[in-house]
């Protein structure tokens, strides 16, 4: 399975809940989510298993989470990030263009430790600016 197609195997994991992430596809590796209630707080992750950082966003500003940092490297392995409509729909159900939507930004636990991940808001064309807004996320990985 290519880096692409387990991203949104995963994400449509953490989106349909609990029943989905029983499915054999699912359970193939171990999970972790970590969700926006979670910046500053320590979470723990078996080494192996698929750490996926959500923060939320409007898509209509310009702005749009980075990874500034992992410490120590080589703790976790970024595998690539994409955005997933943040619920609010039109009339006919499609989201809404510019509309609120959540970052996944997808990790691999590679190394027992501590981690830390750092994640800023910002625009990307906008290079000597400071960052909206940034979120650190704490990781044991066992």
């Amino acid at each position: 399975m290519n880096r692409t197609s387990l991203f949104i195997a995963l994400a449509l994991t953490f989106a349909a809940g609990p029943a989905f992430a029983s499915s054999a596809s699912a359970a193939a590796a171990p999970q972790t989510f970590v969700a926006v209630a979670d910046a500053g707080a320590t979470t723990t992750a078996t080494r192996g298993a698929y750490v996926a950082f959500a923060q939320p966003y409007s898509a209509g500003t310009g702005y749009g989470w980075e990874v500034a940092g992992v410490k120590p490297a080589g703790a976790l392995t970024a595998l690539g990030g994409s955005s997933i409509p943040a619920g609010a729909t039109t009339s006919g159900g499609h989201p809404i263009l510019g509309g609120g939507r959540t970052a996944l930004l997808l990790f691999r636990a590679a190394a027992p430790g501590r981690a830390t991940v750092t994640l800023v808001l910002r625009r990307p064309w906008e290079k000597n600016v400071k960052p909206a807004q940034s979120a650190v996320f704490h990781v044991v990985i066992r």
